[in-house]
């Protein structure tokens, strides 16, 4: 229901962009582009293997609950590129952690989002 929510909102003009957390998700939102005629943004959620410092800073880095691997970000590419939907994927999304007092790490992170990118 979101896929196609957002697909229908992309129609009428809104720039709905659907982020990619799983390769498993990229199938659904082929299926109900092609069945409404649309053709998607999509953007993914990377995982980055930059480490935060802080309170939170289990919970990033490479064992990180939510986003791609690198690997994975790159089967999506892949499969887009092969379908000739290369073009739909315009966004990198990353989240690092809040409350990050370091420059050193935002520096990191960015870094190594502009090579995903």
């Amino acid at each position: 229901e979101f896929v196609e929510l957002a697909l229908n909102a992309h129609r009428i003009g809104v720039n709905a962009i659907i982020v990619l957390e799983s390769p498993s998700e990229l199938p659904l939102v082929i299926e109900v582009a092609a069945r409404l005629g649309v053709e998607p943004v999509l953007g993914v959620r990377a995982q980055l293997a930059t480490k935060s410092i802080g309170q939170w800073s289990g919970t990033s880095g490479e064992h990180a609950k939510f986003g791609l691997s690198p690997a994975r970000v790159m089967e999506i590419v892949a499969t887009l590129r092969d379908l000739g939907k290369l073009g739909w994927l315009q966004l990198v999304h990353y989240h690092i952690g809040s409350q990050i007092f370091q420059i050193s790490v935002i520096k990191q992170a960015l870094r190594e989002a502009a090579l995903i990118y």
